[in-house]
């Protein structure tokens, strides 16, 4: 068996862990680190906190304007669908306001909700669509990959957005 190593065996020429071997690595990831760096960065991020009691208080109006002109007839029969809609409308409304945050290097000002949709993937994580203007911002802007995330308790909902591109 192999000896063990202790404070008082140790000098400056016997490292306790063999250093070149790990340098190695670092060096290897950190090059690899480098050449995506160099292949992509963050171009915006936004964050968006919604009140989970704002969205049922538009659930509960007879009144269907502001989710029609929110969300598209694929996300209000989605959200509809889920067991609690008012977390559900919630965290996808922060998703389209962070979106909107994440846009805000280009000409975002206006409303265009239905040019940002929230659906879900084949494993049920949120991502989005961009169609029409807030396509045409992110195009401008040279956006290539989002990142979303949705988060929401009975009282809040909150989404995180990163748009990602070429430098």
């Amino acid at each position: 068996m192999g000896e063990i190593a202790t404070t008082s065996m140790l000098t400056d020429t016997q490292p306790l862990i063999p250093v070149a071997p790990l340098l190695t690595v670092v060096e290897a990831w950190d090059s690899r680190w480098a050449q995506r760096r160099a292949e992509v960065m963050i171009l915006g991020i936004g964050i968006d906190l919604c009140a989970v009691a704002r969205l049922q208080k538009e659930l509960d109006a007879p009144d269907r304007g502001f989710l029609e002109a929110v969300f598209t007839a694929a996300e209000i029969a989605h959200g509809e669908s889920r067991p609690h809609p008012a977390e559900h409308f919630a965290a996808r409304f922060a998703a389209k306001e962070a979106t909107l945050k994440a846009l805000a290097g280009g000409d975002a000002s206006g409303s265009f909700w239905h040019d940002i949709e929230v659906v879900d993937d084949d494993g049920g994580a949120p991502r989005l669509v961009l169609r029409g203007r807030a396509r045409a911002i992110a195009d401008g802007l040279g956006v290539i990959r989002w990142h979303v995330t949705l988060s929401h308790d009975r009282q809040f909902a909150t989404a995180t957005v990163i748009a990602e591109g070429a430098p």
